[in-house]
């Protein structure tokens, strides 16, 4: 059943192309919805409507050669809100800017401001097979973009060429379609502002590193041309969502290069960090992320694992010397935290039983801190 909120396409005609002898036929069969997902404009400065690409009103899948494709949201600590949204790589033909023949995401949002509106897409283009796509605003196309490509594959904000313009207020419908399969989106912002990003770009960030030192992190960036710099905010993901953990005011010589460094007292065994670089109207920008792992080679306290695989609880052996205070920290293979414990002095405090309860099989980094020194990351194995 579709439902009413469903604007589904159910196409009788197909097309079809011959290529490398096979003939491939394409024909769009059917709509999700989740009317949920409804954007409103902002009436304040810019007229920002901020679309988290992932998060579709409606997703339609299309026939390809007897498989069905769609965009797909998949997750990435580098990606805008940690996701971002796909076509899976298939090594499929380009599919025409045809409305009902390609993959499609649609995005209903509830303008306040007419005219004439420009649209930023946030991409990740390491290559000339999987950087374009088809943009539609209310079954019109707007533009069939290609992006620019870059090999390092970090995240990167583009303007699309062509504009909307809003001839009314109200409910409007944005629509991506697939062109290249592994095109890789996370984010669309819409404004009225044609300076919105550039305005908001006086600062080159020329580096952003990480070091880790016996118990901390130690991040240093350099930027140059500072002219209307407010603030440095460092964020760090951390139980699956970005949370920032330090400021730094900017200096704002715009003159010469400028060095800030910024240490993380309680980091991860694995730490993932970026850059929130604020203007003084209140926009940002934000850096690439970086990963710092712990450095186990200075300063470090052991720890021994005890049973290893485990499933409901483990024993964390620390060594047999009196000790004032311990935080173990358990993170999953791509960093994020799942559980922390702080201990106090106490006599059996070099033995810890540690419950596992509430995590999902699979492996993950036990680490932490004893009496200032960081634990060398332990590997775990946890079972059902």
């Amino acid at each position: 059943m579709v439902s009413l909120f469903t604007r589904a396409y159910f196409r009788t005609r197909r097309w079809c192309a011959v290529l490398s002898i096979a003939l491939t036929c394409v024909a769009q069969v059917a709509a999700q919805a989740d009317p949920s997902n409804v954007y409103t404009q902002d009436a304040g400065p810019d007229k920002l409507v901020s679309i988290p690409l992932e998060h579709p009103t409606r997703k339609i899948a299309t026939e390809i050669g007897s498989i069905f494709y769609n965009w797909i949201e998949a997750s990435d600590a580098t990606a805008q809100d940690g996701a971002y949204t796909s076509v899976p790589n298939n090594d499929l033909p380009i599919l025409p800017a045809i409305l009902g023949e390609s993959p499609t995401v649609e995005y209903d949002v509830n303008f306040v401001s007419t005219g004439i509106h420009y649209l930023y897409f946030r991409h990740r283009s390491p290559n000339g097979n999987d950087n374009s796509l088809h943009v539609f605003f209310d079954d019109v196309l707007v533009e069939t973009h290609e992006f620019t490509v870059n090999p390092e594959n970090v995240w990167e904000i583009e303007a699309l060429t062509a504009t909307i313009n809003i001839a009314s207020t109200g409910l409007h419908t944005v629509q991506i379609l697939m062109r290249e399969d592994g095109t890789s989106i996370d984010h669309l912002t819409i404004s009225d502002n044609v300076d919105l990003f550039a305005a908001s770009l006086p600062l080159d960030l020329l580096s952003f590193q990480g070091k880790a030192n016996s118990s901390t992190n130690l991040l240093r960036w350099t930027t140059a041309h500072e002219e209307n710099t407010d603030r440095f905010v460092v964020q760090r993901f951390i139980n699956h969502k970005w949370a920032t953990v330090g400021v730094k005011k900017a200096l704002n010589k715009g003159d010469r290069l400028i060095t800030y460094e910024w240490e993380d007292p309680h980091p991860d065994p694995t730490s993932l960090y970026r850059l929130q670089n604020y203007d003084l109207d209140g926009s940002f920008t934000l850096s690439n992320t970086i990963v710092v792992n712990a450095d186990i080679s200075a300063n470090r306290a052991n720890v021994l694992l005890y049973p290893n695989p485990a499933r409901e609880r483990v024993s964390v052996r620390l060594g047999e010397h009196a000790m004032q205070s311990v935080v173990l920290i358990l993170s999953n293979t791509a960093g994020q935290r799942v559980l922390e414990r702080q201990y106090e002095a106490r006599a059996d405090l070099h033995d810890i039983d540690l419950g596992l309860e509430g995590l999902v099989p699979g492996t993950y980094l036990v680490g932490g801190m004893v009496d200032g020194k960081r634990l060398s990351p332990q590997k775990l194995l946890v079972r059902k």
